[in-house]
């Protein structure tokens, strides 16, 4: 059983920790939401602020061969003599070289600057190519890559010209290897047109090296990463830890990666979220932006660097919540203790009484409710002091009860529950005193009754034995008339039986002659089938003879050609005729058949009539007997009744006489037992009524 001390310790300890848990995990929740908001902003600035410098940069080379293409567009005045005339076409190109100089010049982070024309109707290398080796180098003019070197299909080295025509728009070309130049570069280009045919080219290149060095989002967490992903929504451009050309969706298999790359091909926003990824083996967040190129900035950092705020709050709420159920164990233990030695000192002066000592003395003296229970056991040890008195008057009224003695006083004031036991012992004596009194009255009218009952007893006793005599001898007469019924009935259902037996054997019959009426019908419908088959045989053999008379017509015309055919057709007539006669024969006798079957058919109709006549004679017969068999049995069984109801009555008869004489018995015992009872209540002394 648990004490009241581990009761008071479990339920605050419990409290306390239940709320101590309760509110860390709110903390820590709260914390989380807020944490994780944070670093969802924090990733999205991040990666936000980085598009910004790329779009800037990107912005800036668009503005600048933005212009060339307009002044060209807007001085390009005859564009068919352009295309006859290489002294015009050095005259347009010399006048570009300045403003191209001047753009390149005042673009940040160009590394190439050009001009080329379309090689179908000008010289393969016109054009202006402006390059430097880094971006502190100044610029030099080069000569430009020579077409007729190289197949349109050859991307390394013209694809830089070709792709933009055929898409027929300014281009961002992905990151390239320029052979020509040996260097990394990204593209803008923008084709020219005049009048739907094309001009040539503008654009500028940068030097890859530029957006490598605006992917530096490493200044928030410790363990975060850029990586630069192409217009094709999964080709790694540049990312720390992994090769140029790789897959971001090879990275890993991952449902994680599997939802990244699935949001940047379907330009999915993630300003309001942050994207779970696997890189190099570990579990990031990742944020990402598109660039005005089309290509995509992936920002991203560790989960670990993300949720260590989290980690340490969750670590430090978990150390706080031990200290205070630590603490709270202590306060709870020091008040368990005070509230529980009090009650363990009471709890002694109680066992002394329960053992029977009234003399204890409670000196518990506290200002809570433990005192005031103190007080109320020193009061109710007073108490128990009056009650004993109580109880040994009331022990003593109980002897005198027992003795007999109903006349009795209760000489003392009782109090709370004992003035009810004080009123119940006063009801307890008038009530006994007045059953006494009946009970003398009534067993003084008992044995005067009994007596009487007696004697009615006997008289009863000796007719009803005269009534089971005659039921005796009138039961004798019924068992000969049943007898005489039974062996009547047995009579009867042998007779049942042979009937039953002959019916049985007329139906057979009866049944019989159906089949062999069904096999007449059989046979008259065979014959008739057979008659018809003859008649189809006698006019084939009919038809033979006309064709084999033809034939010999035939054939006596031919002449000597026709002689053997001529046999043949005498053979076949002889046939025919043979035929003829042997069906007839059989259409003889196929009639006598049909006639003695309908013959049989006649006399199996008749056979059939008369037995069923027997067999409704017979079922007559049968009912009869079976109704005078039933009416045998319900005589036998009224008789069985009557001899039931004869039994009945011999044994209510004897229950009557058994009956009388036990009454008789009783009643004289019930005479002796009231003159006892009378006896035994003379003994009460009663009060006077």
């Amino acid at each position: 059983m648990s004490s009241i001390k581990a009761k008071i310790c479990s339920l605050v300890i419990g409290c306390t920790a239940a709320a101590s848990l309760t509110v860390s995990a709110i903390s820590i929740l709260s914390a989380n939401n807020l944490i994780n908001n944070d670093s969802t902003q924090i990733m999205n600035d991040v990666c936000h602020n980085a598009t910004a410098d790329f779009n800037a940069a990107l912005s800036r080379i668009e503005q600048a061969v933005n212009t060339m293409a307009f002044y060209i567009d807007n001085n390009l005045d005859d564009f068919e003599r352009f295309k006859t005339s290489d002294e015009y076409v050095d005259e347009f190109t010399d006048s570009l070289q300045p403003l191209l100089r001047a753009a390149a010049r005042n673009t940040d982070s160009i590394v190439c600057a050009y001009v080329r024309y379309n090689p179908e109707f000008t010289d393969p290398e016109s054009g202006a190519f402006l390059s430097r080796s880094n971006l502190n180098a100044p610029f030099e003019e080069l000569v430009p890559t020579d077409f007729s070197m190289y197949d349109p299909s050859d991307l390394e080295h013209v694809g830089w010209y070709y792709i933009p025509v055929n898409n027929g728009g300014p281009t961002w070309m992905d990151p390239y290897y320029n052979a020509n130049i040996n260097m990394n570069l990204v593209s803008y280009v923008i084709p020219l047109f005049k009048n739907g045919e094309s001009v040539g080219i503008v654009g500028m290149d940068i030097d890859f090296s530029l957006l490598e060095s605006l992917t530096d989002c490493e200044n928030i967490y410790d363990d975060s990463t850029a990586i630069l992903v192409s217009t094709d929504n999964d080709t790694i451009l540049f990312g720390d830890g992994v090769e140029y050309g790789d897959k971001l969706g090879a990275l890993d298999t991952g449902s994680a990666n599997k939802e990244l790359c699935g949001a940047i091909a379907s330009q999915e926003s993630s300003e309001d979220k942050l994207y779970g990824m696997t890189f190099k083996g570990k579990k990031m967040q990742a944020s990402f932006r598109g660039l005005r190129n089309g290509m995509k900035l992936i920002a991203a950092a560790s989960e670990k660097d993300i949720n260590k705020s989290v980690n340490d709050l969750s670590l430090l709420s978990a150390i706080s919540s031990v200290a205070i159920i630590v603490v709270g164990a202590g306060v709870a233990i020091l008040v368990a203790t005070g509230i529980v030695k009090p009650l363990r000192r009471l709890n002694g002066k109680v066992r002394e009484i329960a053992d029977g000592n009234l003399d204890v003395t409670v000196d518990i003296h506290t200002k809570d409710e433990v005192g005031t229970l103190a007080n109320s056991f020193s009061v109710t040890v007073a108490r128990l002091h009056e009650y004993i008195d109580y109880i040994d008057e009331i022990s003593l009224i109980l002897n005198k009860i027992a003795e007999g003695d109903l006349d009795f006083k209760l000489t003392r004031s009782y109090e709370g529950s004992f003035a009810e036991v004080k009123e119940s012992l006063l009801n307890i004596s008038q009530t006994l005193n007045g059953v006494m009194i009946d009970i003398n009255d009534a067993s003084k009218q008992v044995a005067l009754k009994s007596s009487e009952l007696a004697s009615g007893a006997q008289s009863l006793a000796q007719t009803s034995t005269e009534q089971n005599d005659s039921v005796n001898e009138l039961s004798v007469s019924i068992e000969k008339l049943t007898r005489d019924i039974a062996e009547n009935n047995s009579s009867i259902h042998a007779a049942l039986e042979s009937v039953e037996s002959a019916v049985s054997g007329i139906r057979e019959s009866a049944k019989d002659m159906e089949e062999m009426r069904d096999a007449m019908n059989a046979i008259s419908a065979a014959s008739k089938e057979i008659s018809s088959i003859v008649k189809t045989v006698d006019d084939i053999a009919t038809q033979t003879n006309i064709l084999a008379v033809n034939a010999a017509i035939e054939a006596a015309r031919a002449g000597e050609s026709g002689k053997g055919f001529s046999v043949v057709s005498g053979e076949i007539q002889t046939l025919a005729s043979k035929t003829a006669g042997a069906t007839k024969n059989i259409s003889e006798l196929v009639q006598k058949v049909m006639k003695t079957v309908e013959n049989g058919s006649g006399i199996t109709e008749k056979t059939n009539e008369s037995l069923n006549r027997v067999s409704g004679v017979s079922d007559g017969i049968e009912k009869a007997l079976k109704d005078i068999a039933a009416s045998s049995e319900t005589q036998a069984e009224s008789v069985e009744q009557i001899n039931v109801g004869i039994e009945q009555i011999g044994n209510a008869v004897q229950n009557n006489s058994a009956t009388a004489e036990q009454s008789a018995a009783a009643s004289e015992e019930m005479s002796s037992q009231a003159q006892m009872l009378h006896e035994r209540v003379s003994i009460f002394k009663l009060k006077k009524q």
